[in-house]
């Protein structure tokens, strides 16, 4: 398997005070404007839907003491097959008889 620096698996633990991020799950929740990142020196970066709801995910899990795993996958173009691949569909026939 081929991994991009950066893009490895990895597991992150809860603080040590996990309850000390209630107050940032809090704001999330309450969020109001489109979703953004301020870097050191001031700079807004907009974030997507998708990046803001994977935070709030990760907050949320790791303010109730629960660890979280970071596992990059392959994006899929086809909705059937991440469908399938995630396992909610049956697999097509074709792939059925390739199978046995």
């Amino acid at each position: 398997m081929v991994v991009m620096e950066g893009t490895e698996q990895r597991t992150v633990l809860p603080p040590a005070r996990a309850d000390e991020l209630l107050g940032l799950l809090r704001a999330l929740d309450e969020q109001r404007s489109a979703p953004a990142l301020i870097t050191r020196d001031g700079t807004r970066i907009d974030l997507p839907d998708e990046l803001y709801d994977v935070l709030h995910d990760v907050v949320f899990a790791l303010s109730r003491g629960m660890a979280i795993t970071v596992a990059p996958r392959h994006t899929v173009s086809d909705h059937r097959r991440g469908g399938r691949d995630a396992g909610n569909l049956p697999p097509d026939a074709g792939q059925a008889a390739r199978s046995g």
